[in-house]
């Protein structure tokens, strides 16, 4: 049987193992943050360009068809 003297969370693999994941999640993290700044980022200038199209007198439906945004969304943005 065998017996530990040094406790797992102290050993030399435990750790690197911790560092190994500790790097794979940043990396992960980093990647998944960037998809979603991007997915913001479109979506603000989606609005701004919905807001200018309205305010020069485009109809929903053919904001809706050059944009690809939804009329419900459409709606909720000429409510602001």
């Amino acid at each position: 049987m065998l017996t530990l003297t040094t406790p797992l969370e102290e050993t030399r693999a435990y750790k690197e193992l911790v560092a190994i994941g500790e790097k794979k999640g940043k990396k992960e993290g980093k990647k998944e943050g960037k998809k979603e700044g991007e997915k913001k980022g479109k979506k603000k200038t989606q609005i701004e360009i919905v807001t200018r199209m309205l305010k020069n007198g485009f109809e929903l439906n053919t904001i809706c068809e050059l944009t690809g945004i939804s009329l419900e969304e459409i709606k909720k943005e000429k409510l602001r």
